[in-house]
């Protein structure tokens, strides 16, 4: 009995110390993704406006610029490949613990309206926050093992793929995501200086998985700001085509909605994607601004801020 009982003992503290490690060095790598997600998850400090959005909000919209033109406090709470449902449930868990900031803007990414078919990009950075009922309550229906993750945190690297074990690798080796010459500003993270090579310009197809009843979602979304008495600012991001580029008839009917939404609840648009002074070289890829654009973009934000708030 007492040689099982050390046995037992043994196992545990091996299991403990092997999830402390590797929650060490992920989180080490992941850091900026950390810090943003400790602001929204346990931190209560109050900011003026939000950023909410995915990867051209999350990696395109500098608080640091934008604060400086407008003397506010702002944060980015985009996340890379979040679609509306993501950023629904982001915005809720933020407001749980923020009082409600002036104003937030909403970048416009037609897939992840037409098409979330997830409710997180990454559900592996949500299940550090398993204590929160509501993100414990979306991990468990997607068929996450929340509670036994609990008891024994180190499983939880078991419903991680490959990508994510690999960055504990990363950060035992001192990386992180953000690069020596990159950017990590309050949720603000960029590591581009390239410019985008034209080569690279790539066809969009219309996708074939669209379904225009997330339109719902998309006013839910509104309204949830609204009933906090915050101002949506819809911004339609700029991306680089080479040309003109007929929209879609899917991106045409959101486009559409979102007018519709903006006489209904009486929120400012501002159509940054036909702003043709975001030429190639101020982009790293098709739709990613390179660092010196996000400084141009960052300025053009605060300039529609200022205007909405007269």
């Amino acid at each position: 009995m007492k040689r099982l009982l050390t046995i037992l003992i043994v196992c545990c503290t091996v299991l403990y110390l092997t999830g402390y490690l590797c929650d060490k060095y992920y989180k080490h790598y992941w850091r900026a993704f950390f810090d943003k997600f400790d602001v929204v998850y346990h931190d209560s400090t109050y900011y003026d406006g939000i950023y909410i959005g995915d990867s051209r909000v999350h990696f395109g919209i500098n608080p640091k610029i934008t604060d400086s033109i407008l003397s506010m406090n702002t944060y980015n709470i985009g996340i890379g490949g979040a679609n509306i449902r993501e950023n629904i449930f982001l915005t809720q868990r933020y407001l749980e613990n923020h009082r409600p900031p002036a104003f937030a803007i909403f970048s416009v990414g037609y897939q992840g309206i037409l098409n979330p078919t997830h409710s997180f990009v990454n559900p592996c950075d949500y299940l550090f926050y398993t204590s929160n009922e509501a993100t414990d309550s979306v991990l468990a229906k997607e068929g996450y093992h929340t509670n036994l993750f609990k008891f024994i945190p180190v499983l939880k690297y078991t419903a991680f793929d490959d990508f994510n074990k690999l960055s504990i690798a990363e950060g035992i080796k001192g990386n992180t995501i953000v690069s020596k010459k990159g950017i990590s500003y309050k949720g603000f993270i960029n590591n581009q200086t390239n410019i985008f090579n034209l080569k690279e310009l790539k066809n969009e197809h219309d996708s074939e998985a669209i379904s225009y009843k997330y339109f719902s979602t998309l006013e839910k979304f509104i309204q949830l700001l609204k009933s906090h008495n915050i101002l949506p600012i819809v911004v339609y991001p700029p991306g680089y085509s080479g040309k003109s580029v007929e929209k879609t008839i899917p991106e045409k009917k959101v486009d559409s909605v979102i007018f519709r939404y903006s006489k209904k609840y009486r929120f400012p648009i501002y159509h940054f994607d036909t702003d043709r002074s975001f030429t190639e070289v101020l982009f790293s890829d098709q739709w990613h601004l390179n660092i010196n654009g996000t400084v141009i973009y960052s300025r053009k934000i605060a300039d529609s801020i200022l205007h909405s708030m007269r």
